[in-house]
C-alpha cells in the first residue's frame, strides 16, 4: 500500500477525525474504507444499466 499526503484545512481535518472516531476508526482507516465503498459516476451508471 502506498502512502499519500493530502492537505486539508484544520476544520476538514477535525471533522474527518470526528466522523472516523464515531466509527471506531482512525482517519486513515476511515478514508481507506470510504475509497473502497464509493462508486464513480461511471460505475453507478453501469450498475443502474445492469438492473
Amino acid at each position: 500500500m502506498s502512502d499519500a499526503n493530502i492537505r486539508f484545512s484544520a476544520e476538514v481535518c477535525d471533522r474527518l477525525a470526528e466522523i472516523a472516531a464515531a466509527y471506531g476508526l482512525s482517519p486513515r482507516a476511515y478514508l481507506a474504507r470510504l475509497a473502497h465503498t464509493l462508486l464513480t459516476p461511471e460505475e453507478r451508471a453501469e450498475r443502474a444499466a445492469a438492473r
